[in-house]
């Protein structure tokens, strides 16, 4: 139990039961950050996000007397494939402070106090490292109290539908699916390159991500195959407002070597946007090989900031993970986000 100006609130970890009181709080607060513009977040998506999470969950609270959820530090824990093998990466999502509980920023508050504890103790949690992408208040408090770093400022891959379509290459075969194949697991294994350091798309976390989801029906799922072996995995978001009347990649994977493969399924892609008249959208790292692949195909390279400036912060909490390691090698997508 811990003494604010508000009285003694109790930080724990989530325990069943909170998740309604926690939406409350979640509802009220980004309400009045978002806007009218805002829908609230209903149980069945959280329980996805959080309770039903392949990686397990890592919630903590401070809870008033009257159960009401002060404060709350939360993140997705994710199975990540690096350099030095499986870790536990966390990405940071939906922390907040009730407006009646909020401290300002000349001290420290529940944010900081929450921040700290979740990554005190490495034997206890395991994360190698979180990251999100926090409002300007939250990156500053994080910066000064929590170790915060600054990774990169996110830049978006633009394609307008009005191009012509890329060329198809012959000999990939494409399928709409409903759910991910049993040689998932193989199709990424064979995927990884020497440097890998990425957030795991197995079958598993494939199907729970994306065919879990209560929004199933917003992503479309298709995969390439030269004859019975799958050689490729797509998955679009065609509706979508990061960038307004956007139509979104959320993963692309294949082989580095394999060009037939990944302009196929970028065929696929732009074929997709320009039937909605929606921009080809795509999140990858400059040594990415897919963010090569987009420039091939006539996507180009344009800052967040024209819109909402995006910027990637880090916090290495375990042993292993460091910041160069992570700018030269990190392979993301947006699906690994609650971005898209």
């Amino acid at each position: 139990m811990t003494s604010t100006d508000h009285g003694a609130l109790t930080i724990r970890r989530y325990r069943p039961g909170d998740e309604a009181r926690i939406l409350e709080t979640f509802n009220l607060v980004f309400r009045r950050e978002c806007g009218p513009g805002f829908v609230d977040r209903d149980l069945a998506h959280w329980r996805w996000q959080f309770e039903r999470n392949p990686a397990g969950t890592q919630i903590l609270l401070a809870v008033a007397a009257d159960g009401t959820v002060a404060s709350q530090y939360t993140a997705v824990p994710q199975v990540a494939d690096t350099v030095h093998g499986p870790a536990r990466w966390v990405h940071v999502v939906d922390s907040m402070t009730h407006p009646d509980y909020r401290q300002g920023l000349q001290r420290e508050g529940l944010f900081a106090t929450l921040g700290r504890m979740f990554t005190a103790d490495y034997d206890q949690h395991g994360n190698e490292m979180g990251y999100g992408f926090p409002v300007r208040i939250a990156e500053r408090i994080g910066r000064r109290l929590l170790d915060y770093s600054l990774l990169r400022r996110v830049d978006y891959w633009l394609r307008p539908p009005q191009k012509r379509l890329p060329s198809a290459p012959h000999g990939v075969r494409l399928e709409h699916n409903a759910s991910f194949p049993i040689t998932t697991d193989a199709l990424w294994h064979d995927s990884l390159p020497p440097s890998i350091c990425a957030v795991r798309k197995n079958q598993r976390y494939l199907q729970w991500r994306y065919v879990e989801h209560p929004e199933q029906h917003e992503y479309v799922r298709v995969t390439a195959w030269r004859g019975a072996s799958l050689t490729g995995i797509l998955v679009l978001r065609p509706r979508h407002e990061l960038v307004p009347n956007a139509c979104t990649i959320a993963e692309l994977i294949c082989r580095d070597e394999d060009d037939g493969t990944a302009r196929a399924l970028l065929r696929e892609a732009c074929r997709i946007a320009a039937l909605h008249d929606r921009t080809l959208m795509a999140v990858f790292a400059d040594h990415d090989p897919r963010a090569q692949w987009l420039r091939a195909i006539g996507a180009e390279l344009v800052p967040s900031g024209n819109w909402l400036e995006r910027r990637m912060t880090v916090r290495i909490t375990g042993p292993r993970c460091s910041l160069d390691e992570l700018a030269d090698s990190w392979r993301y997508t947006l699906g690994d986000t609650d971005l898209c």
